[in-house]
């Protein structure tokens, strides 16, 4: 999920960053305490809209191995008849590791 959130947020980055290129010289009304101010440039006010993107796509990297843990070890305790490694288990689901707490099933 965090991977496929992240895909599509640089996707709209780049998008943006096109957007400026090509639209470097449209101008258009800019804005301070809701009235309007100075004219800017389309490019600028939209880059900085990609800059916030960017912020937000860096959280997301951070994010991404905390949320890539499976709890529990994502196997039943132990009275399946068959024995389940949990330190094997969370590689199928692509996750980086599994709670500590739950090696002793492995025993």
């Amino acid at each position: 999920m965090v991977r496929t959130l992240r895909a599509a947020l640089q996707e709209l980055i780049a998008a943006a960053v096109q957007r400026a290129e090509a639209e470097a010289d449209v101008l258009m009304p800019g804005y301070t305490h809701l009235q309007p101010a100075m004219t800017v440039r389309w490019s600028h006010w939209l880059l900085s809209h990609a800059a916030a993107w960017q912020r937000d796509d860096m959280r997301l990297r951070d994010l991404q191995p905390r949320v890539a843990t499976l709890p529990l070890g994502s196997g039943a305790p132990g009275w399946l008849g068959m024995r389940l490694y949990s330190s094997e288990t969370h590689v199928g689901y692509g996750c980086n590791l599994s709670c500590m707490h739950v090696y002793w099933f492995a025993m």
